[in-house]
């Protein structure tokens, strides 16, 4: 019996782990996407490692919902302190069940939200990072389905797009710090000779004034 006890406690926080707390059940909250962030009865964090349907090299976190019927209002959202905006607007969604982020390399590209739109029926609605600026995905690009879900080859091409779009300025190569190397060696020489010449002509011009002296 004890043993069976230990199982069903097990199963029972495996089941909450997915879910958020109990605590924001119709409530409003904040969605902090920032992983090291802490759960909080007025915040919700994405920490569930999910890679359904996720392409190599990537990684998704999740908030999965509570049971049908029951949701919570985002109303604004947070990464690393900053509140992320549509142009002047907070980003916000109503009736929130889950929660989905994308990432590379510890960078947040992508974050969706399941929403109810209607007698319990879920839409998917997409914001991706755009030169530090976050916008909605909209269009048929991705290939959503019927509620806007993005799988397979519309959620790989979205994501790659996404981090090839935000990739960082890449460094110098070996050739171009051989080059700049050159350049400047060259530089110098040049300013050595320059200057040379320089003190040669004013030696000369010196000793002219002396003579005629």
């Amino acid at each position: 019996m004890k043993i069976l006890y230990i199982l069903l406690l097990l199963i029972n926080l495996s089941i909450c782990d997915d879910q958020p707390s109990v605590n924001i059940v119709y409530k409003n909250v904040t969605l902090d996407l920032t992983l090291g962030s802490e759960n909080t009865d007025e915040k919700v964090v994405p920490k569930k490692p999910d890679q359904e349907d996720v392409p190599t090299g990537f990684n998704k976190y999740v908030i999965y919902g509570t049971p049908r019927g029951y949701y919570f209002n985002v109303s604004d959202v947070v990464y690393n302190g900053e509140t992320l905006k549509l142009g002047e607007e907070k980003v916000t969604q109503d009736y929130v069940y889950d929660v989905y982020t994308y990432w590379s390399n510890g960078r947040l590209l992508v974050f969706c939200f399941r929403y109810d739109y209607g007698n319990y029926r879920s839409k998917y609605k997409y914001y991706k990072l755009d030169n530090n600026e976050w916008k909605l995905v909209e269009g048929d690009d991705y290939q959503p389905d019927g509620y806007g879900k993005l799988t397979g080859n519309g959620l790989a091409g979205l994501l790659k797009k996404t981090e090839t779009d935000n990739a960082p300025a890449p460094g110098p190569t070996e050739e171009t710090k051989k080059d700049t190397e050159t350049n400047t060696r060259t530089v110098v020489i040049i300013g050595s000779v320059v200057g040379g010449v320089l003190v040669v002509l004013l030696l000369g011009f010196l000793a002219f004034y002396l003579l005629k002296k």
